[in-house]
């Protein structure tokens, strides 16, 4: 072979190679579909360090993290045909790793349990936000000026658990379906003044979400206040709350939430509820800066060039609530939620849930202080793959929960 035909190919391999190099990401993954080893190398030479970066700040441990940065561009090896480039390749990325660290604290937190001879265990905490968690019962102070404390519910109960009765003119409490992201567990106090038969008021003050108050590194005091206005008919009703409210500062699960709730009853058998509200964190940082993000939460996606930034949520949901018999009821729910900066869930895009519920009754140790809840349940995000690894944008949950009251 002439000298001349050598360098030829040479500079033929050197030419394609370059022009590979410049292909953006998107088309790095269509080649990678193709079985293109070498836009693989690409793709992981471009983001194999902010994958790195973006794990350790999950598992704390740079050997787990580099494990799990190869197992991360593995996926990305068998299911880059499953891009759709509705997302960046990076978010994509970044929704994978995400995955795969949560998966990898499971399994931590499940051997930890078992070998815990002579350690002292760590304060518990929540686990991670994601799109289907369910929330309490709440624990509703009745009378015209009652104290109480309370926890494992918000301060101000989501509307699906206020449903009005057909009885004295009072409003039932019936726990119903609900799936928000939005702060679950606060200790603290609350006061309900019952001001007349149409004016009730609220305030107290807690630690914060998902923290005890004898937890000192996240604990803050976090005030509270909610108004209730019913009709004299007892057929609507509204109650706007400012759920949780302190500096707002970045730290575990610290976020500030205002909420309004209209609920109407339209007969004795059937009544909504419409739910809007607000949530946001100051100096999140940025899933793609140098900062440590607090371990089982998620950072936000900050725009190019910003370390922190200031990440906000919001949603609407709406209840129809179908009485059947006494012991026997039926929900329909639907919600739009929008992850502004995907702080909430680790990716930036909105959500829409749309759920059939039942609930069932029952006696236990006195009657209905037993509740069955089974749900079917359809989630949708709408500008990133959300679920399956960051791979699909749907999923479909059959669940069900069983609750004693006492």
């Amino acid at each position: 072979m002439s000298i001349s035909r050598i360098t030829g190919q040479l500079c033929t391999t050197t030419t394609a190679a370059r022009q590979t190099s410049d292909l953006p990401d998107a088309a790095l993954i269509r080649s990678i579909a193709a079985g293109d080893k070498h836009a693989m190398q690409i793709l992981f030479a471009r983001h194999n360090v902010q994958v790195f970066q973006f794990l350790l700040r999950f598992v704390g441990d740079k050997s787990a993290a580099e494990d799990l940065v190869s197992d991360v561009f593995l996926d990305v090896w068998r299911q880059a045909s499953r891009f759709q480039a509705r997302s960046q390749v990076s978010t994509w990325l970044l929704a994978i790793a995400r995955n795969k660290a949560l998966s990898a604290l499971r399994r931590r937190s499940t051997a930890a349990s078992r070998f815990t001879v002579g350690r002292r265990s760590a304060p518990m905490r929540a686990p991670p936000r994601n799109h289907s968690r369910r929330p309490a019962i709440p624990s509703i102070p009745t009378g015209s000026n009652s104290i109480s404390s309370f926890s494992a519910s918000s301060v101000c109960p989501i509307p699906c658990r206020r449903i009005m009765s057909n009885g004295a003119g009072k409003l039932a409490l019936y726990p119903f379906l609900a799936l928000h992201l939005r702060s679950l567990t606060q200790m603290g106090v609350v006061n309900t003044v019952k001001l007349n038969d149409q004016w009730l008021i609220q305030f107290g003050a807690h630690a914060g979400n998902d923290v005890a108050p004898w937890e000192k590194t996240d604990a803050k005091f976090t005030p509270m206040a909610c108004v209730r206005w019913t009709s004299k008919d007892n057929n609507d009703s509204i109650y706007p709350c400012v759920n949780s409210i302190n500096n707002g500062k970045y730290a575990y699960d610290n976020i500030q939430m205002f909420v309004n709730t209209w609920s109407h009853k339209f007969n004795d058998t059937w009544n909504m509820q419409t739910e809007f509200y607000y949530t946001y964190q100051r100096d999140v940082p940025s899933v793609f800066g140098p900062l440590p993000i607090e371990p089982n939460t998620s950072g936000a996606f900050c725009p190019p060039g910003q370390i922190t930034c200031f990440a906000p949520a919001w949603a609407i949901v709406n209840y129809q609530n179908f009485k059947i018999s006494k012991t026997d009821y039926f929900v329909l729910r639907n919600e739009y939620f929008d992850d502004v900066k995907g702080q909430r869930t680790g990716t930036q895009t909105n959500y829409s849930t749309h759920s059939i519920g039942w609930g069932h009754w029952f006696n236990v140790w006195g009657e209905n202080t037993g509740l069955f809840r089974p749900e079917l349940r359809y989630e949708h995000s709408y500008n990133a793959p959300a679920y399956n690894l960051g791979t699909r944008k749907d999923q479909m949950i059959v669940a069900a929960d069983v609750i004693f009251l006492y």
